[in-house]
């Protein structure tokens, strides 16, 4: 084979420019240069490399060791579940009582909220019917302190009349207010009566529920919760003896009676019956 010479196939290899822009010699140190570089590359490239395989070693030593420890966990993971099974299985059984709780609290939420509006109008209904009361009262005394149902005609003067006339005319305003109230007290009772229709299953339940989880579950602070919810339960059934009260403080100020006054008529006076004079007794004359 023919050996081409060594600036020729630096030409051909693109490596070296025409002779009038650089020497070959110029060429060869460049050329040395940068195998130098190369090489250097090479040797770091060798290092790396090494220091990869270390880490890879190390990481297999440390991978082995985590394979080893997720063994005996996993071990002991299974047998502490056998223990628990064992040792636990009464807590299901709480477990599912407290899920029965929550869907109960749940299920109460929509009738709790309208009977809080219930009691809300029936504190109105109460500051109203003592507003009531007291309005009766003054009334009434004053009806009896003015004997309004015993005025005389020529007896009893103007102004006693003109008052006791008053007072009727207050106590039929009273008489509107009162029919007004005892049919919003009777609306509001029929709504009661049909929230807490719907409330007796909820009621029995929370009884169950809180008995069984005294027996079983002492732990559990659902019992804190059912408790409160017993409780509750307590003050709304009072709520109808309270309406139930009302209605009878009105049905007492309707049998109240304030009539219009009325001036009856003076007694007549008996005419005085004449007086008798003793019949004179005749004198007899003696004889001579």
């Amino acid at each position: 084979m023919k050996r081409i010479p060594f600036v020729a196939f630096l030409l051909a290899a693109g490596m070296m420019v025409p002779a009038q822009a650089q020497s070959l010699f110029e060429q060869c140190q460049q050329k040395k240069r940068d195998i130098e570089q190369m090489e250097a590359q090479a040797r770091q490239m060798g290092s790396d490399i090494a220091g990869l395989d270390s880490q890879i070693r190390d990481l297999q030593r440390r991978r082995a060791d985590k394979m080893r420890e997720k063994r005996r966990l996993e071990r002991r993971i299974r047998l502490d579940k056998t223990m628990m099974e064992r040792s636990c299985r009464g807590l299901r059984e709480c477990e599912k009582l407290d899920r029965r709780v929550e869907n109960l609290k749940r299920r109460l939420e929509p009738l709790a909220r309208r009977l809080d509006a219930i009691r809300q109008e029936l504190d109105k209904r109460r500051a109203e019917s003592n507003d009531l009361d007291r309005e009766i009262e003054r009334i009434t005394t004053s009806y009896r302190q003015l004997n309004c149902d015993g005025l005389v005609a020529g007896q009893t003067d103007q102004n006693t009349i003109d008052r006791c006339s008053q007072l009727f005319s207050r106590w039929n305003k009273l008489q509107k207010r009162i029919n007004l109230l005892d049919i919003a007290i009777r609306q509001m009772h029929q709504r009661y009566t049909k929230v807490m229709r719907r409330m007796r299953s909820l009621r029995a339940e929370i009884t169950r529920l809180l008995a069984r989880m005294r027996t079983r579950c002492g732990h559990s602070s659902f019992i804190t919760e059912l408790e409160r919810l017993d409780q509750q339960q307590r003050n709304w059934q009072a709520w109808g003896t309270q309406m139930q009260d009302l209605s009878n403080r009105l049905k007492r100020a309707r049998k109240l009676k304030v009539l219009r006054p009325r001036l009856r008529p003076a007694p007549h006076k008996p005419k005085p019956k004449p007086k008798l004079r003793p019949a004179k007794r005749p004198r007899l004359k003696k004889v001579p």
